[in-house]
């Protein structure tokens, strides 16, 4: 969603992915991002983490090799700007992806975009793990349920 949402946003961006966004940036009001691998060109490569986002430029690339010029192609924190929607970004405490997260609002927040985070401290018990927000039976993922609505409700317009 994040990359959609800058495709959208950032014509010359789209136009070097080599994609025609099928809507115009006024129809997109506000982006929801849980969790994402925002920036794949930053993990620690090492890392059980690492292994994961190998997976998920496989997914997207067809390699797994992050150096391959298209990953940094594909990383959406290093090339917002002041046309991305307004976005609602939250992720667990305990998510590998955590450091991404909090990496793209500041980007965000540094380009002038409105961001809604909804951010755990480090120690945050129980820890929250990836996907939290879909637990709604927990007071966490209804947190994230209701702030989530209530950033909808307030771009709907």
């Amino acid at each position: 969603m994040a990359q959609t949402a800058l495709l959208i946003s950032d014509v010359a961006y789209a136009r070097r992915i080599g994609i025609q966004p099928a809507l115009p940036r006024k129809s997109l009001r506000g982006v929801l991002l849980n969790c994402g691998p925002y920036d794949p060109t930053q993990p620690n490569w090492d890392s059980p983490y690492g292994d994961f986002m190998r997976t998920v430029i496989w997914s997207y690339v067809g390699t797994r090799d992050p150096a391959d010029p298209r990953v940094a192609q594909m990383s959406v924190t290093p090339h917002v700007t002041a046309a991305y929607p307004p976005a609602f970004i939250t992720v667990g405490n305990a998510d590998p992806l955590a450091l991404q997260s909090t990496a793209l609002a500041e980007a965000l927040r540094a380009k002038g975009v409105e961001v809604d985070a909804l951010f755990f401290p480090a120690d945050y018990q129980p820890p929250l793990g990836h996907e939290y927000q879909l637990l709604i039976g927990t007071r966490e993922g209804r947190q994230a349920f209701d702030r989530s609505v209530a950033f909808l409700r307030a771009h709907a317009n």
